[in-house]
């Protein structure tokens, strides 16, 4: 499992999206970016800031700083740690 941070852009983790996913968009830092980059992972810019969606089909749960399990949305400019798997 690989990490990284980011601020949320958008999130859609409440329920399915129109293509029957789970996602969040994250603005990334510099070292965010170059280590997707390096694995191949395609960044967009938007706005002169780097962003990646993050999408699952599957269930699944997010946790506050204090590993307390969340629901809902995330608002926008909240900080996050992804887990993620290529």
């Amino acid at each position: 499992m690989e990490y990284l941070n980011g601020e949320v852009v958008f999130s859609n983790l409440a329920e399915h999206d129109n293509y029957g996913k789970f996602s969040v968009v994250v603005a990334l830092d510099d070292e965010a970016t170059k280590k997707l980059e390096g694995q191949g992972v395609k960044v967009k810019d938007y706005e002169g800031k780097k962003q990646r969606a993050f999408k699952t089909k599957f269930e699944f749960q997010y946790v506050d700083a204090d590993k307390k399990t969340q629901e809902g949305e995330l608002g926008r400019g909240s900080k996050v740690t992804i887990a993620y798997k290529l």
